[in-house]
């Protein structure tokens, strides 16, 4: 945020590429997507136990999203599009190798998909307006 404007992550991308180049320093930016860790699992089985503690009606806003969540995490394991934590340590690796590496990588498929074709198809209150809707969120006030 600048001077009261939310930046969108394409100006934050552009403003990370300008300071690379004006400073020399190899800024890269890995997109991680969702791997195949123990963190995934701990993550939602962390969000279950917040569920429990919550009052009912935030139980039953909730609820759904963590049930989802907690059966994509149980069965993340056969997911073949999820990549594992040593999939993810080889290409960090390669990226460090290089001499001039590029600015953006996608560690994971689910990461491309969301950059390469959500972020350029839909716009940026449109994305904004999903996870709101999927997380049952209020809108910002103005």
């Amino acid at each position: 945020m600048i001077d009261g404007v939310i930046d969108d992550p394409h100006s934050q991308y552009v403003k990370m590429r300008n300071f690379s180049l004006v400073t020399a320093a190899h800024t890269v930016l890995a997109v991680p997507g969702i791997t195949k860790t123990p963190m995934l699992k701990k993550t939602t089985s962390g969000g279950i136990e917040s569920l429990n503690q919550m009052p009912a009606a935030g139980r039953e806003r909730y609820r759904d999203v963590l049930d989802h969540y907690a059966t994509m995490s149980a069965n993340s394991h056969n997911a073949r599009f999820l990549v594992s934590a040593e999939q993810v340590a080889v290409k960090l690796h390669r990226i460090v190798d290089r001499p001039r590496p590029r600015f953006k990588y996608h560690l994971a498929p689910d990461a491309w998909l969301v950059d390469r074709l959500v972020t350029r198809l839909l716009p940026w209150r449109l994305r904004a307006a999903v996870n709101a809707r999927a997380y049952r969120l209020s809108a910002h006030p103005r």
